[in-house]
Order: structure tokens, then C-alpha cells, then sequence
């Protein structure tokens, strides 16, 4: 909101949309370490997420599999099964 009283309405303006840009977005929600309502901002962070995935945690997870000689199917069986509480 931009009061009516503003010395520059056009600068407050500005500023909104830049801090509603997609990558300004995301980037202050990490720095907050919150969520966004950013529909943009929340894709660039699960892409984000993904890559931080499948580079940091899924050569280990491929690792213990591969160890753990599990087949694709038992994998898959046991992500249909219910969580045990």
C-alpha cells in the first residue's frame, strides 16, 4: 500500500514490483527463511531444491541403495506402504 501522502509514489511503485520479482522473491524468503506467496518465486526454489537434491543427498541415497542391493520394485513397494506410526 502506498499512502496518498507519498513524496514519490512512483518510486514506492517501483520498489513493490521489484521486490515482487520471482528472484527477489525467493531470494528473500531464503534469507527469512520463510515461504513465499510467490507462485514464481515458489518454482524457482523447488528448482532449486531439486538440483541441491540430486547433487548432495542422491548419491548417497543411490549409494546405500546400490549397497543395500534393493531392486526398483522393492523401492516402489515400499513407497506405497502406509507409515508406521
Amino acid at each position: 500500500m502506498i499512502l496518498r501522502e507519498s513524496s514519490n509514489p512512483e518510486l514506492a511503485h517501483k520498489f513493490i514490483n521489484f521486490l515482487l520479482r520471482p528472484d527477489i522473491a525467493a531470494a528473500n524468503a531464503v534469507t527469512a527463511r520463510t515461504t513465499t506467496t510467490n507462485a514464481g518465486a515458489r518454482k524457482l526454489l523447488l528448482q532449486g531444491e531439486r538440483q541441491k537434491f540430486l547433487a548432495e543427498e542422491w548419491p548417497r541415497v543411490h549409494q546405500t541403495i546400490q549397497r543395500l542391493g534393493l531392486t526398483p520394485e522393492e523401492l516402489l513397494d515400499a513407497a506405497k506402504e502406509k507409515p508406521k506410526s
